[in-house]
Parts: structure tokens; sequence; C-alpha cells
């Protein structure tokens, strides 16, 4: 019986893990690649951005 215990509670770990943690911590990869590509690059979209403005 222990064992079985032991099995279904390590089955609803990993559910849980495969579900639920890694979804949310591969969301967050992506949402910090994106801030870091911003502002990398923010430099070239602010002079894009005035050089429109400066044409109008």
């Amino acid at each position: 019986m222990t064992i079985i215990s032991g099995v279904f509670v390590f089955i609803l770990g990993q559910l849980a893990l495969k579900l639920i943690i890694e979804p949310i911590q591969e969301f967050r990869k992506t949402l910090a690649d994106i801030a870091f590509a911003l502002i990398e690059y923010a430099n070239i979209y602010y002079l894009a951005f005035m050089t429109q403005e400066l044409i109008k």
C-alpha cells in the first residue's frame, strides 16, 4: 500500500510540474527575453521614432 501511495504522489507531482510549473517558468523566460530585447534596442527604436517625427 505504501508503494502505491508513493507512486501516486510522484505521478501527481510530475503532472503538476509539467502542466503548471514549467509553462509558467517558460512564460517568464520569454517575458524576460522580450524585455531584454526592448532595452537592448531602445536606441534604435527611439532614433527611428525621432526620424519619423522630424519628417512630419
